[in-house]
């Protein structure tokens, strides 16, 4: 939704209109326009760049579910204190995060792909189009951020013990994946405060809103990792 308000003026001006409660003009007569041959020629146009990024997603957060960092166990179970096979950082905090981070990082790249197929389909209403097609952004945008948290994450796990300040700076650059959300947030954040003068200070209310709404949006991935990473630290699973 907040793309299609970049890309799209005339929803952008819609939705200023309709908060400032504009007595006058065409968007009394409801949501714009849907040009259903546009948007059809526009997913059919996308749907081949969209689908090869979804498949690469998921071939390489795969293939990450087995080259796990610090690589698994090798030799007698008395020796090792662990079944060989097992990973061997398996109870760090960094490598449980990398675990969780890569497979939502797998279950979103999927979901984009099964989500892409139904938007190929012609015979399909155009709405219902859409929709599974903008499901499909989404679940490729949480898989993106998925997958850079498990770089992140197994970085972290394989150098901390010998290399922490390069770990950390492996994070930091990591951070920078985020600015895409701060740019958007306040280019989105200066077109609201177009409606200071109208509603006062319900104006500074709607960019909080904004910038709160668009956060958990594009950085919902963080939330789930972190989230049931520190619900498994409290329940003693990880050291």
């Amino acid at each position: 939704f907040f793309f299609n308000l970049m890309q799209d003026p005339r929803l952008m001006m819609w939705s200023l209109l309709e908060a400032a409660g504009a007595e006058y003009g065409d968007h009394h007569n409801g949501f714009p326009h849907l040009d259903e041959e546009k948007e059809a020629k526009m997913i059919s146009d996308s749907i081949p760049t969209v689908g090869i990024i979804s498949a690469l997603l998921v071939t390489i957060s795969f293939a990450a579910a087995f080259a796990i960092p610090g690589g698994y166990r090798a030799g007698d179970y008395t020796k090792s204190g662990s079944s060989p096979g097992t990973p061997v950082l398996a109870k760090t905090y960094s490598f449980q995060g990398f675990v969780v981070a890569n497979n939502l990082a797998l279950l979103c790249s999927a979901l984009a792909t099964i989500s892409l197929a139904y938007a190929g389909v012609t015979n399909v209403d155009i709405r219902t189009r859409m929709a599974t097609f903008g499901l499909s952004i989404f679940f490729l945008h949480g898989s993106a951020r998925s997958l850079a948290a498990a770089f992140a994450f197994g970085t972290y796990a394989a150098l901390a013990p010998v290399a922490r300040a390069i770990s950390v700076l492996t994070w930091l650059g990591m951070s920078f994946s985020s600015l895409d959300v701060a740019w958007l947030a306040c280019t989105l954040a200066v077109v609201q405060l177009l409606l200071l003068k109208r509603l006062g200070a319900r104006a500074w209310l709607r960019v909080a809103a904004v910038i709160l709404v668009l956060s958990v949006w594009a950085l919902w991935p963080y939330i789930i990792i972190l989230g049931l990473l520190a619900y498994y630290k409290t329940h003693g699973g990880i050291h």
